[in-house]
């Protein structure tokens, strides 16, 4: 999915849109201008990508909020349960998907602060896109610093946050580079169903084989940053110095957020299990590139001989210690 130059919104969707504060929540607003024409009924045929989840399709219904009732102008538009009576999309209510995606994120999470952002990609129809995924402690502080929204660390649960990005804007490239590894984090479809139907199908073996590639190529990492990085680590595992090339991955310390951050110095080698729990922050390397081992795993006998051994150190472009801080922050010790 190729993100195109358009304006994006960024929102955090407030408890009570999703009808989580016991509210009969039937949409959720976005901010003002993100939606062309949006004092009109409109019609948006395209993708919602649900953090750890997966992509589908949706149609999203777009009507201005109704001022009447207030004697004011209609204000912001909003994305609306129902389709309009003459004008249905291809797809199902992307309101009703946003609340079923939410309660997945809210429920993996513990957390309710739920971002969404709109986006477009390049394609010529259903080219609108929502990605919906919890707002992490390490996104919020890089809006803080890298955006002119006014937000704090913590965030009040009536807190506000709505603004579209323009290509022009300072930011822009920071939003432009969020979407795209959300996007690129996606691997599976929400919908079981879907997959399995025609996933292991022995009349598509040839499809599936491709499919289990890609997924397997997806997790290893972008096979340029993962080549480079098989040199700097000897092609061997950092922690348990395993060499079997097919089970080792590119790992990043920061997240990955775009090109940039496909560096040396924000990537690992780790064995498959490994990477895994380093992503769940089950294991994690210090400052020191010592390897810490969580609590909830100390008494596997496996991963507890990992405890407090330093990590094989790369042949140059040492793991940045400023990016260890930021995902030391998110051990669950």
């Amino acid at each position: 999915m190729n993100l195109s130059d358009d304006r994006i919104a960024l929102k955090l969707v407030r408890p009570f849109e999703l009808g989580w504060t016991g509210t009969h929540a039937t949409h959720v607003h976005m901010p003002e201008d993100y939606i062309e024409n949006w004092k009109n009924e409109i019609v948006l045929n395209g993708y919602l990508v649900i953090q750890d989840y997966g992509i589908e399709r949706i149609s999203a219904y777009s009507l201005p909020t109704d001022g009447k009732w207030n004697n004011k102008p209609p204000r912001s538009p909003r994305i609306r349960k129902t389709p309009f009576k003459d004008n249905k999309g291809k797809y199902p209510s992307a309101w009703e998907r946003i609340k079923k995606a939410g309660q997945l994120v809210k429920t993996k999470y513990k957390s309710d602060r739920i971002l969404l952002i709109t986006c477009k990609n390049t394609e010529k129809d259903n080219n609108f896109i929502i990605l919906l995924c919890r707002l992490e402690d390490i996104i919020l502080r890089e809006l803080k610093n890298k955006t002119d929204l006014k937000i704090t660390s913590v965030i009040p649960q009536n807190k506000t946050i709505s603004k579209v990005f323009y290509k022009k804007d300072k930011s822009y490239k920071f939003i432009k580079d969020l979407s795209e590894r959300l996007c690129d984090l996606i691997q599976i479809d929400i919908d079981e169903d879907k997959v399995e139907d025609d996933f292991f199908d022995f009349k598509n073996i040839g499809d599936a084989k491709k499919k289990i590639k890609k997924l397997i190529t997806l997790r290893q990492g972008q096979p340029k940053f993962r080549n480079r990085l098989l040199k700097n680590y000897s092609f061997k595992c950092c922690i348990s110095k395993c060499d079997v090339i097919d089970t080792l991955e590119a790992c990043h310390i920061y997240s990955y957020m775009g090109p940039k951050t496909n560096h040396l110095t924000n990537g690992l080698i780790l064995r498959s299990d490994l990477h895994i729990l380093y992503d769940k922050g089950l294991i994690c390397i210090d400052e020191n590139y010592k390897v810490k081992i969580s609590g909830k795993i100390k008494n596997s006998d496996w991963y507890s001989q990992f405890h407090g051994i330093s990590i094989t150190k790369p042949i140059e472009n040492y793991p940045n210690k400023e990016a260890i801080k930021y995902k030391l922050m998110e051990f669950r010790d």
